[in-house]
């Protein structure tokens, strides 16, 4: 992600280069990149649903069957792996 963000300076520059003014240039590379992240979003959510039933959008509800001592245990083990990475705060 780091080089990813790290590289739209430069790309600005380049783009700034060519015409020594910001507008429209600029504008429209942010534009189409815009456009191009909500397509990869609507694209990701519909590839998710058709073929993964959906399971980025779903929330976890317990499962009747899940004895109190089993999500206690699990809880149990979640709180000490965030303590031991320090995560708990």
């Amino acid at each position: 992600m780091n080089i990813g963000l790290s590289s739209y300076p430069l790309i600005v520059a380049q783009i700034y280069n060519v015409d020594e003014a910001y507008i429209p240039n600029v504008e429209i590379f942010f534009a189409v990149n815009a456009i191009a992240g909500l397509g990869s979003g609507y694209w990701l959510n519909y590839v998710d649903r058709t073929e993964n039933d959906g399971k980025l959008n779903k929330v976890y509800h317990r499962h009747s069957n899940d004895s109190d001592a089993a999500v206690r245990e699990q809880d149990n083990r979640d709180g000490e792996f965030q303590q031991s990475t320090g995560l708990l705060t």
